[in-house]
């Protein structure tokens, strides 16, 4: 990850709501969305280290307590260690070897 990128996550991220999130043989997917369109946060080998409360809990809260209020990004030797503040207090902390973003085409459904 370089400079650039961390400044696109710590910046960008603000004001998105979480609709989803799901995790595959060490990749977690969190899906997050505004108004005007959506994008994905892809963590490749990576963990959740910790969490306020459950991922699914998260998931249930009104989508104005699943609003992103800040992100904070750390580089420690090869890992990445992303947290999330969400508007109700909660967070999520993933440790991941790779972070990027993707931007869903016009043509996904």
């Amino acid at each position: 990850m370089d400079v650039l990128e961390q400044y696109v996550l710590t910046n960008e991220l603000n004001g998105y709501t979480i609709t989803a999130i799901s995790m595959r043989t060490f990749q977690i997917t969190v899906k997050l969305e505004i108004p005007s369109g959506g994008v994905y946060l892809i963590c490749k080998n990576a963990n959740i280290l910790s969490v306020s409360m459950g991922y699914i809990s998260i998931l249930r809260l009104s989508s104005e307590d699943r609003c992103v209020v800040c992100v904070h990004t750390v580089i420690m030797d090869n890992d990445i260690f992303l947290f999330l503040m969400l508007s109700c207090g909660a967070y999520l902390t993933i440790c991941a070897e790779d972070v990027h973003l993707k931007y869903p085409s016009s043509t996904d459904s």
